[in-house]
């Protein structure tokens, strides 16, 4: 695999995919449009409308600001949500590990949870006292202390660091370890 086929392989199990709002709203589109058009050639051909004829809808627009009003925020609303899901990165709570033949993904569940442990380990404390938040480059590792045993922060940032680099994410994550003021009491 070569590298531009690695790179386009890790975006797309990184990212999600917005085919689906894409069909939503262009089925949105071609039903509004088709019941319109379909309205307009009834109402050509003398029929009487199917829900509301054309100088009907304008009519009503035009005589009744309340609806003109609700039909444009409707509207407004439905293009502001379309232009966020067309910017938004819609990137996965993945990261890619460094490897020369092939892509790895792994989950950033995963990956905080192997901090959690070391951390732990580290920190001699039980799992339950230690929660890591894991974003794009950073890493937040919060550990509670029992009560009446001092931490060693050096000892606990050099275990997280060592499984970050362990794990050779692609992009550097920087890993913050803090001690939370309270202990738990021991058991």
């Amino acid at each position: 695999m070569n590298p531009r086929q690695q790179r386009s392989a890790a975006r797309r199990l990184t990212h999600r995919s917005r085919s689906a709002s894409v069909i939503v709203a262009l089925v949105g589109v071609v039903v509004g449009g088709g019941w319109i058009a379909t309205e307009a050639v009834v109402a050509a051909l003398g029929y009487p409308a199917l829900l509301l004829s054309p100088s009907a809808m304008v009519e009503i627009l035009r005589d009744q600001p309340a609806v003109t009003g609700a039909v444009a925020v409707a509207l407004a609303l439905v293009g502001i949500v379309l232009i966020v899901l067309a910017l938004s990165p819609a990137r996965k709570a993945r990261h890619v590990l460094a490897d020369e033949r092939s892509v790895v993904v792994i989950d950033d569940v995963v990956l905080a949870g192997a901090l959690s442990r070391a951390a732990a380990s580290a920190a001699r404390v039980p799992g339950a006292q230690v929660r890591t938040a894991l974003g794009r480059r950073s890493a937040q590792v919060s550990v509670t202390p029992l009560s009446g045993f001092p931490l060693a922060v050096d000892a606990i940032t050099a275990a997280v660091d060592e499984t970050l680099t362990a794990a050779q994410p692609s992009r550097r994550v920087a890993a913050r370890v803090a001690i939370t003021p309270r202990g738990t009491v021991t058991a």
